[in-house]
């Protein structure tokens, strides 16, 4: 299989999700800020992975415009602290793949954030943030340790990075590679 990770990180998360995706997969790991999309065509798989803000996967919407008519060998993972839940997830595949939200993995794996690298309009984000959460939790008890949880990972900060994470992602990419018949290459 020829593949390849393509990658956007502020802070490092995702750099490290790519990295060993890429690991895994025998394959480079290229920053997208250096990354010739005009050169994607030769590989089998490409993994593109992006940092969350908001629910909109940072990079991914300029990099998939480049990239449409390859969209059949591409796995879409992101990473953020957002809970993991149904809805959230949905919102960020509504956001970042619209219509074609069936024809594309897409995977959200656990992120990192330390608040103390924070700045400019992501520190702002992140204020209201907190407090949209924690005036907007309406699930009873469940949803208000929710909201307080989150409120607790943007005031201190947490690393939910782990490498296991990464599985179903691999997983993703092999079976493309699998059903493209392009295997062996």
């Amino acid at each position: 299989m020829k593949a390849v990770v393509i990658y956007s990180s502020k802070r490092g998360a995702t750099k490290r999700y790519a990295e060993w995706i890429a690991e895994d997969l025998g394959c480079d790991c290229i920053p997208l800020a250096t990354c010739d999309v005009h050169s994607l065509e030769q590989f089998d798989v490409i993994v593109y992975g992006g940092w969350l803000r908001g629910s909109g996967i940072v990079g991914f919407d300029k990099f998939r415009e480049a990239i449409s008519d390859l969209g059949d060998r591409l796995v879409v993972f992101c990473d953020g602290i957002s809970n993991d839940t149904a809805e959230n997830f949905e919102q960020i595949v509504d956001i970042n793949l619209g219509e074609n939200e069936n024809s594309i993995p897409i995977f959200f794996l656990s992120g990192a954030y330390d608040p103390s690298k924070v700045t400019g309009i992501d520190k702002m984000m992140m204020s209201v943030a907190k407090h949209v959460v924690v005036s907007g939790s309406t699930g009873g008890i469940e949803g208000e340790k929710e909201a307080f949880s989150m409120k607790d990972i943007i005031e201190h900060g947490r690393d939910m990075v782990e490498r296991d994470n990464i599985k179903d992602v691999v997983a993703a990419a092999k079976q493309i590679e699998k059903s493209s018949g392009r295997s062996g290459n």
